[in-house]
């Protein structure tokens, strides 16, 4: 499920589920709701057979997380994540954000969605967080202070069976990625457009918030590396 290789399907084009998303801003969708919405969907595929990007993966691996720590989902996250580095601007959007500051608004095209309630994440996503504060986290992956075993980090960042390890791959939950020179990055494109790139090898993070689902961040990201390239 970590890296989309499960077989499973995508609500994030389901139509039935966007609708209801849209149409009822306020609805608290319970984990249950969406493993319920997920039923709906056709499978991808059979499970290892092909990488196909799917939300209900998370919303599983939330579940088992809350199964195994016995807490909540956000919870264990903040435990295990955000309180060890610091990350006090970060915020679940469900359970723990009371806007404590002002938020770039996202939206779904024309649709600004910044005021519906983001239970329908739950763990595909839901943080509100700062630009500061997803660079403390990616500082932290860069230099693999993200896990106490550094096996970790390396199964982490591991292709898939068949994959090329020296050109894109996804591995289990970021994207790997290699410049022209081979310096490889880390990235993951948020559904909001957020886009987090680690460069481990130059000790660098960048992160790039449009705010928009249909935006193209990899232009932006190709202006803003090449300006930081530039710096140094």
């Amino acid at each position: 499920m970590l890296s989309h290789r499960a077989g499973l399907g995508n609500t994030d084009k389901y139509l039935p589920f966007n609708l209801s998303i849209l149409t009822r801003p306020n609805r608290v969708w319970a984990p249950q709701d969406l493993i319920e919405q997920a039923r709906r969907v056709p499978p991808a595929g059979r499970p290892g057979e092909q990488t196909h990007y799917s939300s209900p993966g998370y919303f599983l691996l939330g579940l088992v997380i809350e199964a195994v720590t016995g807490q909540p989902y956000h919870q264990a996250v903040r435990r295990e994540v955000f309180a060890p580095l610091g990350m006090g601007a970060t915020f679940e959007s469900t359970y723990e954000w009371r806007g404590e500051f002002e938020t770039l608004h996202h939206y779904a095209g024309w649709i600004d969605l910044t005021d519906h309630n983001p239970s329908f994440e739950f763990a595909d996503g839901g943080f509100i967080t700062t630009a500061q504060d997803l660079a403390r986290f990616g500082i932290a992956m860069g230099r693999g202070a993200l896990f106490e075993n550094p096996q970790t980090m390396q199964l982490l960042l591991s292709p898939p069976n068949g994959a090329d390890p020296t050109r894109h791959y996804r591995a289990l939950g970021p994207r790997v990625d290699f410049t022209e020179t081979g310096t490889r990055l880390i990235f993951h494109n948020g559904s909001w457009d957020v886009r987090f790139n680690v460069s481990p090898d130059e000790d660098a993070v960048a992160v790039i918030a449009l705010g928009q689902t249909g935006a193209r961040t990899q232009m932006f990201w190709d202006a803003a590396r090449a300006l930081l390239i530039g710096l140094f």
